[in-house]
């Protein structure tokens, strides 16, 4: 059906939204059938399903009652009534959307009644929670006077408390300073008696100690007086035979003096008589290094490379003979200990060399001097046979003997 929209062409309605608009909007022929399918109003169950779009095509004027949507209201629906009426009188279908109309003002005025319940359901709600609210205002109010009062009272309590805890402290202050007098009285007292008791204990225990150490004391001075007396006789006898062993020291020393004697002069007339062949083989060596001529060296030269082997030997020798004085100083050495060792035992301050000792030394020595000899004598013989440009390391070994010849003079000379 088509209906011809009057207030879009006339501009002085003032409404703002067109009647098609909302037709459009309301579906009135829905809304119709859905309601004539139904019994009653109340037995429909989709009679809500468009309550947004009654809403907003009559405002339901009971949810909000101010001033100035009253008067927005009433201008509204003063325009559709009349436009309504204008096209019901124009239309020639009017009986059908009359019927839409009454359909829908149905369906309004079930929806209102509905509404206005929901009103007066939420303003006795609205009521109940009110006076809930300010009966929970009257009870925080007296809970706070309570709760002031109580905490004026916590604090007189707290006030009185701290005031008898600062009485029973004093109090009891007193009570300990009168129990810790009492108690130095009677550790005073106590240490007292016990000091006595003490003392006594003491000094019997320190009497028994001193009967004890007496009768031990006496027993060690018996017996280190015995022995005293023992060691006394001891060493009676042990010096009278020392005193017979020194006047036997005197005479051996008397003896030794003379062996030294006559040794030191053995001695200084082998260095004498040393000194001399010594001194004789240099003489000699120098002569025949003046005699002989220079053009006589490559011939000599080759005499000595056959005369090695004997300058070989003769070193050979010389070694042998330090050997043999080495072990010579050895037995010397023995012989001083055993000599050290018989003046300990002795306790003498003499040195008693034996006989056999004697002997021995003195066949050392006449062999010592047999082979200084006859190495000396050697010697002489190849020098004489010899280039003299040769005979170099014999005047080393001549004074390495020598020297040799002294330290055996010397360490002599300490053992006697």
């Amino acid at each position: 059906m088509d209906f011809i929209d009057s207030d879009e062409e006339n501009p002085k309605t003032g409404s703002w939204i067109s009647i098609k608009n909302l037709k459009a909007a309301a579906d009135v022929h829905s809304v119709y059938r859905q309601q004539s399918r139904g019994s009653s109003p109340s037995s429909s169950p989709n009679a809500s399903q468009n309550s947004s779009i009654t809403m907003e095509w009559k405002p339901n004027t009971y949810i909000n009652q101010s001033i100035c949507f009253s008067s927005m209201h009433d201008h509204y629906c003063e325009e559709i009534i009349d436009s309504t009426q204008t096209l019901l009188n124009e239309s020639d279908e009017g009986l059908a959307y009359k019927q839409d109309i009454d359909a829908m003002r149905y369906y309004i005025q079930s929806k209102e009644s509905k509404l206005r319940k929901l009103q007066r359901r939420y303003q006795r709600d609205i009521g109940k929670l009110k006076d809930e609210l300010a009966q929970s205002k009257a009870e925080t109010e007296a809970a706070q006077k309570e709760i002031y009062f109580l905490n004026q009272e916590i604090d007189r309590m707290q006030q009185d408390f701290t005031q008898q805890l600062l009485n029973n402290q004093a109090r009891h202050e007193r009570k300990l300073q009168r129990s810790k007098q009492d108690l130095d009285a009677l550790i005073s007292e106590n240490n007292e008696k016990t000091a006595i008791f003490v003392a006594e204990k003491l000094r019997a225990i320190h009497q028994a100690e001193m009967d004890k150490l007496r009768d031990d004391y006496e027993e060690q001075i018996e017996r280190l007086r015995m022995e005293h007396e023992l060691e006394i006789q001891e060493k009676e006898e042990e010096y009278e035979s020392i005193i017979s062993k020194e006047n036997n020291f005197k005479i051996d020393e008397e003896r030794l003096e003379e062996m030294e004697r006559a040794h030191k002069k053995n001695i200084e007339s082998l260095e004498d008589k040393y000194e001399e062949e010594i001194e004789r083989l240099k003489k000699q060596i120098q002569n025949m290094k003046e005699e002989r001529p220079k053009k006589n060296l490559i011939m000599k030269f080759e005499e000595n490379k056959i005369n090695e082997k004997e300058i070989q030997e003769l070193q050979e020798k010389i070694q042998i003979f330090q050997e043999e004085a080495q072990e010579q100083r050895r037995i010397i050495e023995l012989q001083k200990k055993t000599i050290e060792d018989l003046s300990k035992e002795l306790q003498g301050t003499f040195k008693k060399r034996p006989a056999k000792n004697l002997k021995l030394e003195a066949s050392i020595e006449k062999d010592l001097e047999k082979d200084l000899k006859g190495l000396i004598g050697q010697i002489s013989n190849y020098l004489d046979t010899s280039d003299p440009n040769t005979s170099r390391d014999f005047g080393d070994t001549l004074r390495t003997l020598q020297s040799r010849i002294e330290f055996l003079a010397s360490s002599e000379k300490l053992n006697l």
